[in-house]
This record gives structure tokens, C-alpha cells and sequence, in this order.
């Protein structure tokens, strides 16, 4: 596995679909770092789309990694449901880790 230190490898609407799940964490916490990982991070996505009914069979999800400075901090992280709601909402349909 070769993990990748940019996200140059990844096409622009992946580009812009992290940036909007990272404004969207920034927006109710305040991370040390976020940090992606998994397929995305490394190059190896897979999105298997259904040419006939133009719906994923099976789409990669953008695994992030929010650092936050006390493990209380990510633990409001983890339970806050607001920020989840958001995040689905921004995802159009990719699903998060």
C-alpha cells in the first residue's frame, strides 16, 4: 500500500468532495488534523457503477481520521449527530468513514 502525502492523484470532484466534508467538520470542531486514509489515500478507490441504471453497485467511502487534542474532544466528535446529518448530507450518496 502506498499511501500518497497530496491529493493531486485524485480527480477534481473527489478534490472537491473531501474539501466540502472537511469545511463541514471545521464548521463544529476544531481538529489538530484531519487525515485521509484507505483507498482514496492511497489510489486504489472503486466506484462499480450500473450502466444501466446509472446507480453504484459499490462506491469507496473517504476514510478520514479527525485529531483532535483530548480524547474528550473526540468523543463529542463521535457523538455528535449534528455533524454527522451534516456530513451525510454533503456527501451525496459517498459513503464516510
Amino acid at each position: 500500500m502506498n499511501m500518497k502525502t497530496s491529493l493531486d492523484h485524485l480527480p477534481e470532484l473527489k478534490i472537491h468532495e473531501l474539501k466540502c466534508a472537511v469545511a463541514t467538520i471545521r464548521q463544529f470542531v476544531e481538529p489538530q488534523m484531519i487525515i485521509l486514509f484507505g483507498s482514496y489515500a492511497c489510489g486504489d478507490w472503486v466506484e462499480d457503477l450500473d450502466k444501466d441504471t446509472l446507480q453504484f453497485r459499490y462506491q469507496s467511502d473517504f476514510d478520514l481520521l479527525v485529531v483532535m487534542e483530548t480524547r474528550q474532544q473526540a468523543s463529542q466528535v463521535e457523538q455528535n449527530d449534528r455533524l454527522s446529518q451534516r456530513l451525510l448530507a454533503h456527501a451525496h450518496g459517498r459513503p464516510l468513514a
